[in-house]
């Protein structure tokens, strides 16, 4: 197993993949870890994310005027 893959039930998960990030950090269980992700991508002297909310994962945006 290496950094990039996520164990679970014996198969892997590619959070480089719209389904395997969606599955790994869309989740409520999840949400401090996207959170903590989401920090360490901003530079130093970025505001710090402290909390966010989750849309639906089926959630289509409106289209723009």
């Amino acid at each position: 197993m290496t950094i990039m893959t996520m164990t679970m039930k014996g198969r892997y998960i590619n959070p480089f993949t719209d389904f395997g990030f969606k599955k790994i950090f869309g989740s409520e269980v999840n949400k401090d870890l996207l959170i903590a992700c989401l920090n360490s991508l901003l530079p130093d002297d970025a505001v710090i994310i402290a909390g966010l909310s989750l849309l639906p994962l089926n959630f289509e945006p409106s289209p723009l005027p």
